[in-house]
């Protein structure tokens, strides 16, 4: 996840292919995809968790202008 750049503005689709790969592998993609909280997952404990862990590297990999913007958001969709 290293390699990813923070998204400046340019090149919208391959950056969120890119973080949403990440996303998957780390298995919290779900939060992203999924209109409603799937079934078998709990909507106050691992769905909270899994919605902070998302927002936190959406966040991470903004450029600082982006990161003021998107901050105020509580959920990463």
């Amino acid at each position: 996840m290293s390699k990813l750049q923070p998204f400046g503005g340019k090149n919208f689709k391959p950056w969120s292919e890119r973080l949403l790969f990440y996303l998957r592998s780390i298995k919290v993609d779900y939060v992203l995809i999924n209109d409603q909280v799937p079934e078998n997952v709990d909507p106050t404990g691992n769905y909270a968790d899994d919605n902070h862990t998302c927002r936190g590297h959406i966040l991470h990999h903004m450029n600082d202008t982006l990161f003021d913007l998107c901050r105020t958001y509580e959920s990463a969709r």
